[in-house]
Parts: C-alpha cells; structure tokens; sequence
C-alpha cells in the first residue's frame, strides 16, 4: 500500500502548540503509512502521552471514524502493567488522534537489530516473553479483547526491563479501515505474523495471537520470521518453517547456547497451522516455554471442534474519559532510567477520586471470563528431529463437531430477576446517603465479592470494605448530591452500567477542603439469581475540583534532621542493591508513581528487576532537602539528585538528575514512604 501523504496528517502541526485545548506537542516520536505520532503534555492530567494521529482520510469518514472509536473504547479496559494504555480517543473538525502511554523505551525489533548477531538468546528473552504472556493472557481472559497484529516492533521495552504491549487492536483495525478506504491490501509488513485463519478473514480469537507470538518469537532467536520472502500467504498456509536451529543455521547465525527442545517444540506449537494444535492459552505456552522440568504428554485426540471467537465487548465508556497513566519502573524511581510521567493517585474509596494528590479515571467494561478449551500439548521431541511439530493438524482444518462431553463448557449464568429502573436509583441513592452519612459498613455492602475499582484493578470486598473505613476514618465530612438522571445499558442479561455525575464537597480531619464534580460508572450484576443487585466495576472521570490546602509550614527541626536522615539511609541502601532495606522504608501501600496504590510485593519486584539490570549505582543529592508538615501528620519532602547506574558485565551506563517528592508518615518503627513521585532530566544512557 503507498504511504499516505503525511504533510496532510501533520500541516501546521509543531513543537510548542496545542491542539484540541488540552495537548501541548513536544516532538515527532515517529511517523509510517498509518499516520504520524507526537510526544505531546496532556496539560489536564499533566502528564506526557504518545498522540498517535489518524490518516486524513480516515478523519473524514464518520463509519470509519466511529469503528476506530469503538475500538479504541473497548481497548480503555486493558489496564494491566504490561499493556501500553490507551487514555483517550480525541478529535475536532480537522484532526482525530489516539492518546496513550508514551513508553521511553525501544521495541524488541530494533533491540535485535542492534545486537551483534541479530538475535536475541533464550535466556534473556524468557523473562521478556513471560510479561508478555501476563499481559496477553489478562487482555483475553479478563477483557476478552485479540490484539490481532502482534509482532516484535508492537513490543517495547523500557529501561527498567518492562515489556510494553502496543496497539492493542488499534492498529489492526487502522490497517484495515485504510485498506478498505483504498481498496487495497493492508497487510503488508504484518503478513508474516498471521494465522492461515487470520489470513482467510475468518473471525479471529486468542488463538490467532498466540501464533502471532510464535512467529515473532521465531524471529527474535533466529533474525528472520517463519516466512520471509516468496508468496507469503501460500506458505503461511502451506508449510511448515524449518526449526529455529535450522534456521539460525542457514543463516549464519552463531550462539553462545543452543535452543532448547521445549522452545523448539512450543514455537512450533504456536506456528501450527489448525488452531487446535496451538497451545490453547497463552498460560500454557508460557508454562511450556519457561517449566523445563515439566513433562508433556499428548492427551486424547480433541474433538474437531473449532476455537470459541472472543465476542467483543460492548462500548460502554462515555466519551472524554481518560485514563491514567501506565506503571513506571523501579529504574526511574531511584535511578532516574525512564522519563517520568506524574501520576495518578490512587483513590480509596469511587466516589472520592477528587481527594488525592491527582485524578486520573476510567471506565472500563468487566466482562465474564469465559472458558478455555482443554489444552493440546505437542509431546518433547528429539532436538534432531526435521520438524518439531510431531502432532502438526493438516493444513486444512478438520470440520466443526460438538465439543466432547469431557471439554470444559461455558454456563451460562442463571436468568436474573427483572431488574427495574426504581431498583437501581435506590441502589444509587442509598450509596450516596451512607457516603455522606459516613456509614462505611452500609457503602461496603454495596460492592460484590471481586471489585473492579477505580485504577486499582480488582479488589476483594474484604479488602475494600478495610480501605473505605480508613478513608472514613480520614475524612469523616462529606456531602453528595446527584446532579444528572441516571443512564442504563445492558452489558448481558445479567449485568448493566449506571451512568451519573454528581456534586461533592468534603472535608479531611487535618483541615483540608474539596469540592467539585465528577461522573460515575457502575458495572452492577446480581451474584445469584434472584439476589440483591451487587457493584462490581466503580470508574469514575473527575469533571471538576477546587482543592484547599491548609497552610504548609516548615517541618520542626527534629523532625527534619530524621527525616533528612532517613532519605540519606534509602540513598545508602539502594546503592548496596539492598532491596530488602529498601522494602522497609515503604508503608504497606504506597501511592507509587502512575501506579497507584501498590503493595510492597510490587515494590519488591521492581527493586528486584532494577539490580538485576543496574548492579552499580551511585546516587549524589545536589542540594538541600525540603521537608515541610502536610497535616494529618504527614510530611512532605522534596529534593534532587545525580545519578550514575552502570551495569559493568554489559557495558552500560546511564547518568542523569532526579527530582523527587515523597510523602511520609511517622509510624511504629520510624517513617514511611507512602507517596513518591520522581521527574528525570538531563540523562544519557550508553
């Protein structure tokens, strides 16, 4: 397909002007057939995002227009932390763009580029592959949603070792939507990832990604994909690629370690031309690329049944929601090794999002995981053997029967009772009512067993009936009014969203005010037949907030000099790759970056990442530490540092200066981090 004509996508685009009254550009990230993406400062949220701007003409046709923002919709509910997030779908009358994560990173294509033989080794890309097998594995479990054009240069990598999914069914569908506009193919480039199903048009499922993944695997151990050159489409359906050894090979590829059989054997797997030959989740595949003690047996021949399609979920996310930004690494918080984003509080209870330090919100569809068919394993075979698919299904799939009575089948959930308007404006009003009457027992029995709230992903009922009595406890005067009529869908015949905004104003025990507007979307469901309706997805967008502070004053002396000391001691321990030091100066949550709140295991993981990629680490404060009393008897503590990472085993460096901000508190066994925000600037990186 010609390249559109970009001067059209970005006339009179530049550095410095902001469009559609709330991005400020930066700079140009890139720029393809399928249009131009900015670095741009999302001056509402403030916080930098990846503008990926829509071919012209694409803007003009409002068919095409509403499919891609559908799309885009359905992709908000991805909200895990291998999965470059999507924030918003924004246009006017001369420009339409996608506004994401901007990820400070490079994609696992150009990284293999740069190595010396063009390949990545086994070793370091299993960790890679096992993100983004948790990444893919949520997106079809969880949000039931393919990503349908999964390949190396969709896969980032940031500093700290994070793997970043982009384009979640995004670009797939701009490729089609252009392809369609101009009558042409649009499947150049990404040919050689798709299934012989993909390629027929057929409906695609998980399993169309899990050969994606195969072939791009494929292609970062041996340099080339499974087909490369010749009618692609023919051998795709045809053939079956030579093994990875074989290949590397032909090639001229050296290698310090072979590749395993597993790895043989489950690539093989994924690249199998029926779907029912496949590794059945990408659980599986990543079980059987990573156990190597596992034994895997062939089971029963499974019936000729063909995969279950993932039925998109319906749009239910009002237009204008945002979405907070993605995690950030341990890299960037005590090393400065990734570009900062601010992020978004984590707020403790749906209907406060105003209180925290930022607002950030989403709405997001939760969807019934629906069942996974019962794997078909591709027994170990001799590392010698021509092909590694010894159970490979011909080329043309078998015809569809009904699923034998040992598969796994989906039920249905019983017939609900009828659900009425008047039962959930009761539903709603008796939230708002034991909100602002400080009844935290009455708002938790509200909520469901498993909770998808606000930013935070899904939570207990137990945990989040504790978090609403503490914030109860910290801010016990709040009022509430509803302010709109309340707006009803069906998600399934079980479930509906309720739409409404509402008015706020509260007041903390330490004095600070918060007034303002903010729109609420509820999944609610009945958990049995005939049962009281239950919450069970809370996001919220912030309409507007007037926040008071009381007066910040200087910190006592005392007070200071410990805390100073204790910013001095975390300096010391993260230099000693002391991460168990490092643990213990964090409360058991933590407002963590663009996170939210985090418990300490995520912490953990990342200092863990972080030493494993920067073994050397020297950090230098450059000036004075601010530390001044932020009530409720917190402090908050400002300062700057230089930093030098290195990691000497592969030659890298990376130095630059850190501006960070904490908040801590004073508990049983000293002060504790229970904010931190970090800013990089001037860094290079070698």
């Amino acid at each position: 397909m010609d390249e559109l004509d970009l001067g059209q996508t970005i006339r009179g685009f530049a550095a410095g002007q902001k469009i559609l009254n709330r991005y400020t550009f930066v700079r140009i990230l890139g720029r393809g057939g399928m249009g131009v993406v900015w670095l741009a400062r999302d001056d509402e949220l403030e916080r930098e995002v990846a503008l990926k701007f829509l071919p012209e003409l694409v803007v003009h046709d409002r068919a095409v227009l509403d499919d891609l923002k559908r799309e885009t919709v359905r992709s908000l509910a991805l909200t895990h932390h291998n999965i470059v997030r999507i924030y918003d779908f924004a246009q006017d009358t001369e420009c339409a763009c996608i506004s994401m994560e901007y990820v400070d990173g490079a994609t696992l294509s150009s990284l293999r580029v740069d190595r010396p033989d063009k390949v990545f080794e086994v070793e370091e890309l299993g960790p890679l592959l096992q993100q983004v097998c948790d990444a893919l594995e949520y997106a079809h479990i969880r949000a039931r949603i393919v990503h349908r054009d999964l390949k190396p240069s969709n896969l980032m990598l940031n500093a700290r070792g994070d793997v970043k999914v982009a384009d979640f069914g995004i670009a797939r569908s701009l490729t089609d939507s252009v392809s369609m506009l101009t009558m042409s193919r649009g499947t150049s480039g990404t040919l050689v990832y798709m299934s012989p199903q993909q390629l027929e048009g057929e409906h695609v499922s998980e399993l169309d990604d899990i050969y994606s993944l195969g072939a791009t695997v494929y292609e970062l151990l041996t340099g080339k994909p499974p087909f490369y050159s010749g009618q692609i489409d023919r051998l795709v359906r045809e053939k079956i690629p030579p093994t990875m050894a074989k290949r590397r090979a032909d090639l001229g590829v050296t290698s310090k370690a072979a590749i395993p059989p597993r790895w043989e054997e489950a690539v093989a797997a994924c690249l199998a031309k029926d779907p029912r030959a496949r590794p059945q989740s990408a659980a599986e595949l990543e079980e059987r690329l990573l156990s190597p003690t596992r034994t895997y047996v062939p089971p029963p021949a499974p019936p000729p049944i063909a995969p279950p399609p993932i039925a998109p979920a319906p749009p239910l996310t009002p237009p204008g929601s945002s979405i907070p930004a993605t995690a950030k690494s341990w890299i960037r918080q005590h090393s400065g090794m990734v570009v900062s984003a601010i992020g978004a509080t984590v707020i403790l209870i749906g209907v406060i999002v105003w209180l925290g330090t930022r607002t950030t919100t989403e709405v997001i569809t939760t969807v019934q995981p629906k069942a996974t068919p019962a794997p078909s394993i591709v027994p170990h075979s001799s590392p010698s053997m021509s092909s590694p698919v010894a159970s490979a299904a011909p080329s043309t799939p078998a015809p569809t029967a009904e699923a034998s009575s040992t598969a796994p089948v989906y039920v249905p959930p019983p017939p609900p009772a009828s659900t009425s308007r008047v039962e959930i404006e009761g539903l709603v009003a008796k939230h708002l009512k034991a909100v602002s009457s400080n009844d935290p027992a009455t708002v938790a029995s509200l909520y469901g067993d498993q909770v998808d709230f606000l930013t935070e992903g899904i939570k207990s009922h137990e945990t989040l009936a504790r978090e609403i009595t503490e914030y109860f406890a910290r801010w016990p005067v709040q009022n509430f009014r509803r302010t709109s009529d309340i707006t009803i869908e069906d998600v399934d015949s079980n479930a509906k969203t309720v739409s409404f905004t509402m008015e706020f104003s509260a007041r903390n025990t330490a004095g600070k005010t918060s007034e303002g507007a903010v729109m609420v979307t509820w999944i609610v469901r009945r958990p049995s037949l005939n049962a009281e309706l239950k919450i069970v997805s809370q996001k919220q967008k912030t309409i507007s907030r007037n926040t008071v502070n009381p007066s910040e004053q200087p910190a006592a002396t005392g007070a200071t000099e410990q805390i100073k000391q204790f910013v001095a001691e975390h300096f010391r321990k993260t230099e000693r790759s002391d991460c168990d030091g490092v643990l213990a100066d964090y409360a058991s949550r933590v407002d963590y970056f663009d996170n939210g709140v985090v418990s300490k295991d995520f912490i953990a993981r990342d200092c863990s990442t972080y030493v494993k990629a920067w073994p050397q680490i020297t950090l230098q404060l450059t000036g004075a530490i601010d530390v001044r009393e932020s009530g409720n008897g917190e402090h908050t503590v400002s300062f700057g540092y230089d930093f030098d990472a290195r990691n000497k085993a592969k030659g890298k460096t990376s130095r630059g200066h850190a501006a960070d901000t904490w908040r801590v508190e004073n508990r049983l066994g000293g002060y504790k981090i229970i904010y931190h925000r970090e800013t990089i600037t001037n860094r290079s990186t070698r």
